[in-house]
Formats: C-alpha cells, structure tokens, sequence
C-alpha cells in the first residue's frame, strides 16, 4: 500500500506539471498549516485510568494542535473541469499528561494523496472539498514516574519504575474536507503570476482498521477507531495562471 500511495503521489504531481506546461488553467501551491485537532481516545482513555497504568487522576484531553505542509493544485480541463489534486502531511501534537504515577506524550504524523473539486473559483476565490487516501502513525511515551511499582500498560510487558517506552498504532487512513482559499498577487496581473495564498481547510480523518500495537504482545490495552477533525489555517506561495 505504501509503495502505492508513493506512486500516486508522483502520479498526481505529473498531472500538475504538464497542465501548466500545456496553457490550461492552473492554480499550484506550497503551503504551511496549522490549527486545532481533536482525536476520539475513548477506549483507550478508560484503559489508561485504571489503577495499574495512570490512575484516576490523570487529566486525559484528546485536543492538540495540528501542523503540516501541502503541495498540490487546481487544474482545469485534465480529467475534469476545476480537478484538484495534491499531497499533504501532517502532525498532531497533544499536549503531556501527567499524574502521580505517569506521564504520557501523544503524537500522530502522516500523510496523504489528495484528490478533490473546486466548486468556486473567481475574483482570486478558491473553494474546494477534498478527499484523501494515507497512512497515519500514532505514538504514546509514557514515563513511569514511581520508585517502585511497574506500570502495567501491557500486562505482560510492564514498564519498570523510572523508566519510559514508545508505542505505536498505524495504518491506513482516510480524509474528507472543505477548503477556502484567495490570491493575494505579488503583481498587477491577476490573470497570471504568483501570489501569497491565504486560507482555511475544515476536515475529518478516520483510520478505522488500524494495524495493531507495534509491539509482540497479545495481551495489549484496547484501541479505537482513530477519528478526528481538524481547523488549519493555511499561508503559502501559489502561481496561477487564467489563460
């Protein structure tokens, strides 16, 4: 799957390239994004509470902040008109919790090939839904923070006291969004040059089968259905071309 998601993604940036070389209209930018996330932890939450791991009084919030790049663009009149096609990555980092026995960190980066329909573009307006296809990796640090009691987040591999180990949960995810974009050209010329690009992207994403704990235990804590949605704002270079 990762060796298909790879070809897409040069696929994708192919069919970028050659409609621009071609004259069609064409809108291509590099971005930098950030904003809110939020994750459903449920399950795993419940597991984390219990006496053995964390304990009760861990202060367990599943909103982070999200960051992450994109490369891509709008292209009219390849497969269809105001097709939208591109590559993202991302991160998610949630702030560390902390009780009397541990302390967790939580990350989650990946990345995807994105396909998607501009539905408005005018007056330097771009507004688009999207859809993606990934890969997505969550990581849990957690520190046993006792002098002497193991830390049971697997049973059969307990965490030592004063000590930490890394988690793992990946698999294939999925996107779905809605984007808003202006050009704010550098020039005069607003039917062709570059621009500073400003938006917002207002999306899910779900990673419903993950591939199981990264580690040769079969006594691990529960997993859920990693869903979650996100609010990025975007700021990026962007050339576009109207002919």
């Amino acid at each position: 799957m990762k060796k298909l998601l790879l070809s897409l993604s040069f696929f994708l940036l192919f069919v970028i390239s050659l409609s621009a070389r071609e004259g069609m209209e064409t809108s291509v930018n590099v971005s930098l994004m950030g904003g809110p996330g939020i994750h459903n932890f449920t399950n795993l939450e419940a597991h984390l509470k219990q006496q053995d791991v964390m304990g009760r009084d861990v202060n367990f919030t599943s909103v982070g902040f999200e960051t992450g790049g994109y490369v891509g663009g709008m292209v009219r009149g390849v497969f269809m008109k105001n097709l939208l096609v591109g590559l993202s990555v991302h991160g998610l980092f949630i702030p560390k919790k902390s009780a009397d026995r541990a302390a967790l960190v939580m990350r989650q980066r990946g990345g995807h090939v994105n396909i998607g329909y501009t539905f408005l573009n005018r007056y330097l307006m771009m507004s688009s839904v999207y859809g993606g296809l990934g890969y997505d990796r969550l990581d849990f640090e957690l520190t046993n923070k006792t002098d002497t009691e193991d830390l049971n987040f697997f049973p059969d591999q307990p965490i030592p006291p004063q000590s930490t180990e890394t988690y793992s949960l990946e698999g294939i995810s999925y996107e779905l969004g809605v984007s808003i974009k202006r050009h704010y050209p550098f020039a005069k010329n607003k039917s062709e040059g570059f621009s500073l690009l400003f938006g917002a992207d207002l999306g899910a994403r779900l990673m419903a089968d993950p591939d199981g704990w990264a580690i040769d235990s079969q006594d691990g804590p529960p997993y859920d259905t990693q869903l979650g949605a996100y609010l990025r704002l975007t700021l990026g270079v962007a050339y576009y071309n109207k002919d």
